[in-house]
């Protein structure tokens, strides 16, 4: 999937672009402060991807700035856009920190082709892929929430992954030497792991390349 189409699927008396459901999902590695939408990453060409996205659901182009800090080099992709940052606000709730944002409820109400978009934005924002000896590969999403016995976020995407019969592992917390716990939600059973890559997959360049060296394993 190197380019989105853009479709529109009705939910009780909403419509939501499978490209915002993405968004919705990437936004766990952006932000939405004063007024402006803003994602950062060291892969340029994920960046791209949203800005497409962006551009068909904005009708503005966002701006993309090289960023070095500490000897470090990444990107940001940063939109000013009025309107739709105040739909984007009332659909996602966001909030700042993250580690207290929700799974946004009308993802939770949508059904289960919205919800593998959402999927998607989340795994190429937080999620990892491992490969081991033998072709064992494992799946993984993360992350931080501010309470250590639960992670509402992983919670909700366990069954959204059963929709696709994705079964996943128990989700793992680490809070050792942490301010904040992070949280793990893994897949590593064979099947389950060639269902992900076949039905959720990704936009994201690296995470596709591994994923594409799954399906032909």
């Amino acid at each position: 999937m190197n380019s989105v189409s853009i479709q529109k699927i009705k939910e009780n008396e909403n419509t939501i672009e499978i490209e915002l459901a993405y968004l919705l999902g990437a936004l766990r590695d952006g932000c939405i402060t004063n007024g402006r939408l803003e994602f950062y990453s060291n892969n340029k060409k994920w960046l791209f991807e949203i800005s497409n996205m962006l551009q068909k659901l904005a009708s503005k182009e966002p701006i993309l700035r090289e960023i070095t800090r500490n000897q470090k080099t990444y990107w940001r992709l940063q939109l000013a856009n009025k309107n739709f940052i105040q739909k984007l606000q009332n659909v996602s709730k966001f909030k700042s920190p993250q580690n207290g944002w929700a799974t946004p409820s009308i993802i939770l109400e949508s059904d289960k082709e919205i919800q593998s978009y959402y999927i998607i934005g989340f795994f190429d924002a937080e999620g990892n892929i491992d490969g081991h000896l033998k072709n064992a590969w494992n799946i993984a999403l993360y992350q931080c929430w501010n309470i250590p016995d639960k992670c509402p976020p992983l919670v909700d995407i366990k069954p959204m992954l059963l929709n696709y019969e994705i079964r996943s592992n128990r989700i793992t917390v680490r809070t050792k030497n942490r301010k904040t716990p992070i949280f793990c939600l893994r897949m590593t059973d064979k099947k389950s792991v060639k269902t992900f890559c076949n039905m959720i997959h990704s936009y994201h360049p690296v995470k596709l390349e591994k994923i594409n060296r799954i399906l032909t394993s």
